[in-house]
């Protein structure tokens, strides 16, 4: 496995080399099922969600200490060759912004609050779920078809529903649209859409695949 990751991270030493062998190996695992999704989009929302895993966890390597991203980059380049994925990469992954991933993070971290308070008479992370989502509503500024804001709005539909069940003082119970946004009974809430990459990725992350 190492001689193939050389292949595609420049002057990796054997002991590097070995430190990512585990995290490629995850990697490839965790790509490998997103390819059940029912098209690219699907693999490509979550190798954004893989991106922050990867930054959180990854070896520590001294040339790429400072730029995680291309590091992350040319993980995922290696890994999508060897699931016959690479036209997939060029076209729709390859000139993805680091900024673009980054902007994902708050799903990550709205989703782990929204299991917190799932438990029956739960109210654990609601004030940081309604703070941090009420933080990001306030950017989307009229975007009606950016992907991040409608996830946005599914995440608003499931916690009102859930809160409305509960005995949480204090806290709101209901969560403002972004301005300009048009509610719709055809948007799908987060409970709903379950193999959502979204999903996929938590679920990895508290069943411990990925640590």
């Amino acid at each position: 496995m190492c001689g193939y990751i050389k292949k595609y991270i420049d002057d990796l030493d054997d002991e590097n080399c070995n430190a990512l062998k585990t995290s490629f190996n995850r990697v490839l695992h965790y790509i490998d099922e997103l390819k059940s999704g029912p098209n690219y989009t699907y693999i490509i929302h979550g190798c954004k969600y893989l991106y922050h895993w990867i930054y959180e966890t990854l070896p520590k390597i001294e040339k790429y200490e400072t730029d995680v991203f291309a590091l992350y980059k040319k993980l995922l380049e290696a890994a999508c060759a060897i699931l016959e994925l690479t036209q997939m990469y060029n076209y729709y992954i390859k000139n993805l912004r680091e900024d673009v991933f980054l902007k994902h993070k708050p799903l990550v971290n709205l989703y782990e609050y929204y299991l917190e308070l799932s438990p029956q008479n739960s109210c654990k992370k609601a004030t940081e779920f309604v703070q941090l989502y009420s933080d990001q509503i306030n950017k989307c500024q009229g975007a009606l078809s950016d992907d991040f804001c409608n996830e946005l709005e599914k995440f608003k539909i499931d916690y009102e529903s859930i809160i409305q069940t509960k005995n949480c003082p204090g806290v709101e119970k209901t969560l403002p649209s972004e301005p300009k946004y048009k509610s719709s009974s055809t948007i799908l809430t987060v409970s709903s859409t379950i193999l959502t990459p979204l999903i996929l990725f938590i679920t990895y992350k508290v069943n411990n695949i990925f640590y």
